[in-house]
């Protein structure tokens, strides 16, 4: 069975007059790639990304395998992530496989995010020496997506991991496009 998306569904989540002038049409039921091959020139990939992101859509383990993935391709776009990042990608498969309890998560998002802090620290101290700021923005976005991950919430662990690794690709590589591109190929995988 495929899964189907309507604008009443969209409705239920969002009341954002911009979006909803572009699905005008109330009885509009279909399946989701459909759905995107029809609103991808009208609708932001960002914002596709942000709707389909959530349980009226993929089941809550989807939801984080996806973030997952989102995270592992950020972190390969900097040279060394810190291991503690990597370990939350991890955990939270343990977790979304049932193998770890939600206790463990939470350790690895504490972990992961101070990560995060490290590296804001970093580059907020060593500002005025850096001549490569974007592999440490790379690098932040990368550990954000790695700790948004490990967050107990799967969709917004989803969106929050692909929104920070759209963001390190655009600081790494400046493909924030491609990047949100290649997530959204990844996603509809799933459907």
């Amino acid at each position: 069975m495929k899964t189907m998306i309507s604008t009443n569904i969209i409705r239920q989540f969002t009341s954002d007059a911009e979006l909803l002038n572009i699905l005008k049409d109330d009885n509009e039921i279909s399946p989701i790639k459909e759905w995107v091959e029809k609103y991808i020139n009208k609708i932001s990939l960002n914002e596709i990304l942000w709707i389909l992101l959530r349980d009226n859509f993929l089941s809550e383990k989807d939801l984080r395998i996806f973030g997952i993935w989102c995270a592992r391709e950020a972190l390969k776009l900097i040279e060394s992530p810190d291991i503690r990042s990597v370990i939350a990608c991890d955990v939270s498969e343990q977790y979304a496989n049932g193998n770890v309890t939600s206790e463990e998560l939470e350790n690895a998002y504490n972990e992961a995010s101070f990560v995060y802090d490290d590296i804001t620290y970093t580059v907020s101290d060593i500002a005025n020496y850096v001549s490569d700021y974007a592999s440490f923005y790379a690098s932040l976005y990368a550990a954000q997506a790695a700790y948004a991950i490990a967050y107990i919430n799967s969709s917004s662990a989803a969106y929050g991991a692909a929104s920070a690794a759209a963001s390190a690709a655009h600081y790494s590589k400046n493909e924030y496009n491609v990047f949100l591109n290649k997530e959204l190929n990844e996603l509809l995988t799933y459907f």
